[in-house]
């Protein structure tokens, strides 16, 4: 009997047992090994290092090996020069609890859950770029809309379903209206909007314009991937290229984004605010902890509830946290060629996730854990 550690990217504890043939199923043993509970927690395991164990087949299928329960499985492959190929699922589990699984090699999963994350262009609506999940859906402006708005501002369109809304709404048009779904009530404009970021310099906000590419890496069952591009911005003297990967993952409000910038000009570094629109109209209420990392702004509409957005960002990396041109802002160094990696979302009080702000504070508060999280992994 044989161990070999996992290479994950979680902080991942592994004792791989080899039998001496490749077998077309093995037990996963899963464990939450924090004093607080992880939901919707995505596991990942690396093909690769399961290769030996497991038949290599076209698909695969995980079960929960008490309840038997089919979960929803994708196939990921890393953003690492190695290129590794890795399988994705996601489960509830309560503080140190262990779960037993069993993956199977497959030739054709007979698995028929829908998607529950989508994202597209859509040309017909002047080059936005949409995406969602099962809780939340948020929206980016592309190169058209710019002889209308000029805005790299996130927009956020509330959900009171588990439906992928997305083509729906833009098909009827009306999506400023609640037809029993949810809407777009959201006021984004020239703004930073729910989680966009800008150069502050000199106590001024500049952003760059409208994306003007995007690519598409992952679109589904359980998360979605893709990459916007702007064209170059200059502040005081330096020429600043951005490039953001978005993420989102099922059952989940917060996305995870990764900002790589290039700096040309003699400093090759500056100060990026990330942050979220203050609607004074709306009775906003600010909170923030530096120490866990993020700011919130809930909001009360007249006609469709309250809402709250959020921004999660590393402890370690934040400079500041200021009030400035109606936003709320974490204010971060970065130099040329980094890459900032920060969080941002949205709730709605009239969904069933949230019934009230502190809902909302306490959802931020376990997100912050959650993301510092990891899991224990084994295989038999």
């Amino acid at each position: 009997m044989q161990q070999k550690k996992l290479s994950c990217s979680l902080l991942i504890i592994v004792g791989l047992f080899f039998y001496g043939y490749v077998q077309s199923q093995i037990t996963l043993r899963v464990s939450n090994t924090h004093s607080y509970p992880l939901y919707n927690y995505p596991v990942r395991i690396s093909l690769l290092e399961i290769k030996d164990s497991l038949a290599v087949k076209k698909d695969y299928q995980i079960k929960d090996k008490n309840t038997g329960k089919n979960l929803l499985l994708q196939r990921i492959h890393s953003q690492s020069a190695e290129k590794m190929e890795f399988i994705l699922f996601q489960d509830d589990f309560k503080k140190h609890e262990v779960k037993l699984y069993t993956l199977t090699a497959v030739d054709k999963s007979i698995s028929t859950q829908p998607s529950k994350v989508f994202c597209r262009f859509v040309p017909e609506r002047m080059d936005d770029f949409a995406w969602e999940n099962d809780r939340i859906a948020f929206r980016m402006y592309g190169p058209s809309l710019e002889q209308e708005l000029v805005s790299s501002g996130i927009d956020v369109w509330l959900k009171k379903t588990s439906q992928l809304i997305i083509n729906t709404w833009y098909d009827r048009g009306d999506y400023h209206e609640d037809h029993g779904q949810g809407l777009d009530c959201y006021s984004v404009g020239p703004s930073l909007g729910c989680g966009g970021l800008a150069i502050w310099n000199n106590k001024n906000l500049y952003s760059s314009r409208n994306f003007t590419s995007w690519k598409i890496y992952e679109n589904g069952p359980l998360r979605l991937r893709f990459e916007l591009t702007y064209e170059p911005w200059e502040v005081n003297g330096l020429l600043i290229s951005e490039t953001k990967q978005i993420s989102l993952i099922a059952g989940h409000q917060f996305n995870k984004i990764k900002s790589h910038f290039h700096i040309q000009g003699e400093e090759g570094k500056v100060t990026v605010a990330v942050g979220l629109k203050i609607h004074e109209e709306l009775n906003p209420h600010l909170q923030s902890d530096h120490n866990q990392g993020w700011i919130s702004v809930w909001e009360e509409t007249l006609e469709n509830g309250a809402y709250g957005c959020a921004v999660l960002l590393d402890p370690g990396n934040i400079k500041k946290i200021i009030e400035a041109e109606a936003h709320i802002l974490i204010l971060t160094d970065i130099s040329d060629n980094d890459t900032l990696t920060y969080y941002t979302g949205a709730g709605w009080d009239q969904s069933e996730s949230f019934g009230s702000e502190q809902d909302w504070i306490d959802y931020i508060g376990q997100m912050a854990k959650q993301i510092q999280g990891s899991v224990g992994i084994e295989f038999e």
